[in-house]
């Protein structure tokens, strides 16, 4: 007989995600971002969310994606303030 109070046997699943993006625009600075990650602990109809940590970057003008990443950002800014700005 176990000692641990309600303790039940469990099955489940795990994985791990970026749960949040920060960027800094600083003005005459190269844009960088942090992607916040957690772990996800899926038990029964439980779930349970962990902090893993953070991956930093700068974003580097040579790579196509990051020049792509950037551009669609400024561009969702503009139309969000845009529509902010109708109003």
């Amino acid at each position: 007989m176990s000692t641990n109070y309600k303790q039940t046997t469990v099955s489940g699943e795990s994985w791990q995600r970026c749960c949040s993006v920060q960027i800094d625009n600083s003005y005459c600075q190269t844009p960088s971002l942090v992607m916040i990650e957690e772990k996800i602990i899926n038990v029964g109809e439980d779930i349970i969310r962990q902090g893993m940590g953070n991956i930093s970057m700068a974003f580097n003008p040579d790579n196509p994606d990051h020049i792509a990443l950037y551009t669609l950002l400024n561009k969702l800014y503009v139309e969000v303030c845009a529509e902010r700005d109708a109003s």
